[in-house]
């Protein structure tokens, strides 16, 4: 028998993160994983089970946002699994709601991009930061500003909504 969900566990958006990423930039912040690609199906199963554990049954939700770390850094068959969970138990309105995940230029491939369109995934966030050379290297981004129109068009075959992100104010710029 269970019962039902304290009120504050009925979300109407979901925020899932995902902490792998192919290197840890010295700006970044955020809670994220290199080196330890020998985890990552272990945490999408976790993620699974956790969701399974706090929700008990599926939750309409308005907006998924997943994020990272660089989410896209998965491959192709966890990206799968991944957004499989997450429909499982996040379900959102294919009209109106917003599935979002995080990216970069060099983690978005046409597989990767048609698994995250046929998982309803409807707007890519390229983490581009900066269009100079000089500023991605302060940043320690290991994207060149050439592999940005690539991704772009990548993502733009499948996903109508795509993004980019870029960073202001680079120290010494």
């Amino acid at each position: 028998m269970s019962s039902a969900p304290p009120p504050w566990l009925l979300p109407r958006a979901a925020y899932v993160h995902v902490p792998f990423c192919a290197h840890h930039c010295g700006y970044c912040d955020f809670a994220v994983a290199t080196g330890a690609d020998d985890r990552i199906d272990d945490y999408v199963t976790a993620i699974g089970r956790e969701m399974e554990l706090l929700l008990g049954e599926p939750r309409p939700v308005e907006t998924i946002f997943i994020g990272g770390g660089t989410p896209t850094y998965l491959s192709p068959g966890q990206l799968e699994r991944l957004l499989t969970a997450i429909n499982s138990w996040f379900v959102a309105k294919p009209q109106t709601a917003e599935v979002s995940i995080e990216s970069t230029p060099d983690s978005l491939t046409p597989e990767k991009v048609a698994v995250l369109a046929d998982h309803g995934v409807n707007r890519v966030s390229i983490g581009v930061q900066s269009f100079d050379s000089r500023a991605l290297g302060v940043l320690e981004r290991i994207h060149a500003p050439a592999d940005v129109p690539r991704a772009f068009e990548c993502a733009r075959k499948r996903i109508d909504n795509v993004s980019l992100d870029l960073i202001f104010g680079v120290p010494d710029m």
